[in-house]
């Protein structure tokens, strides 16, 4: 069937009840779920000043990209099926395949943004004092691997966990850097945190140094050993670890992250101060 659309203007739908076939934009004041209460549709799209409300007990299907710039209360079942299916696109324009691994959504690669959501620069740091310093201002920073742009091309950047902090967000809309919990939840659907590496790391010895072990890549998450920043400003491990940022403060001063191994299939869940450079994953909101 074509594809088509329709819109709730505030009391009415332009062109019949939402389908599995069509858009659905919510355009003005207030739809629930109370007048249709279990639809699907296409792609979804909230205006500004609009609000959907899926009650209890309701589901709401989208099998494509949900886009909100008004009001979304989910108190019912609002199933996102899109996930893999399409690619989510960042300030700068980078884009990033996506990939559904159990309950989450996860980009499939490093983040490479050197923007903020809302467009500001977050402050690339290339000398090794500066770094160091940034904990003095609580400075967001971001760099590439030893300051080489082809490092940043193929690993992602790495940004320090105040970038993390910022309530600006860096991850695209609609999209979040992943908490400490998400990330367990994660490890256990793959068998746990001493399984769940080989699963999450991609495969061969071309990026990560051998023998890379137990990789088989088989959530789709495709991790890379984009190695880390450390401290004091010098660069360490690449092609040996990946290291990925949480959302999560560990308390005294430190946040927690995640590492993957090149000798094994353990994901290490480890905490420690703002300043160093790592890799960050984005989950779906």
């Amino acid at each position: 069937l074509a594809q088509s659309t329709t819109t709730w203007n505030g009391s009415a739908w332009s062109n019949g009840n939402p389908d599995a076939n069509k858009d659905v934009v919510i355009s003005s004041g207030t739809f629930t779920t109370s007048i249709n209460s279990n639809f699907h549709c296409k792609n979804l799209t909230i205006h500004s000043g609009a609000t959907l409300v899926v009650l209890e007990g309701d589901t709401f299907s989208v099998s494509g990209v949900v886009t909100n710039d008004g009001t979304l209360t989910n108190n019912g079942h609002l199933m996102l099926r899109s996930c893999g299916k399409y690619s989510v696109t960042d300030v700068d324009g980078n884009s990033y395949a996506t990939v559904q691994i159990g309950t989450q959504c996860w980009t499939q690669s490093n983040l490479r943004v050197s923007k903020y959501r809302d467009g500001s620069s977050i402050t690339n740091i290339t000398d090794n004092t500066l770094w160091s310093q940034t904990n003095t201002s609580s400075t967001g920073a971001w760099c590439n691997y030893n300051n080489d742009a082809g490092n940043g091309t193929t690993y992602g950047k790495l940004y320090n966990w105040y970038a993390v902090n910022d309530s600006r967000g860096l991850c695209p809309t609609g999209w979040h850097v992943p908490t400490d919990a998400e990330w367990t939840t994660l490890e256990n659907h793959l068998g746990g945190a001493s399984a769940a590496g080989g699963a999450l790391k991609s495969t061969g010895t071309s990026l990560w140094g051998s023998p890379n072990g137990g990789a088989t890549n088989s959530s789709g998450f495709t991790g890379l050993p984009g190695a880390y920043r450390e401290h004091a400003g010098g660069f360490n491990d690449l092609g040996r670890f990946g290291y990925c940022w949480s959302s999560s403060d560990a308390g005294s001063g430190t946040a927690w992250y995640r590492r993957l191994r090149s000798d094994g299939t353990v994901v290490n869940r480890t905490a420690t101060d703002p300043r160093p450079g790592m890799s960050i994953r984005c989950a779906r909101d």
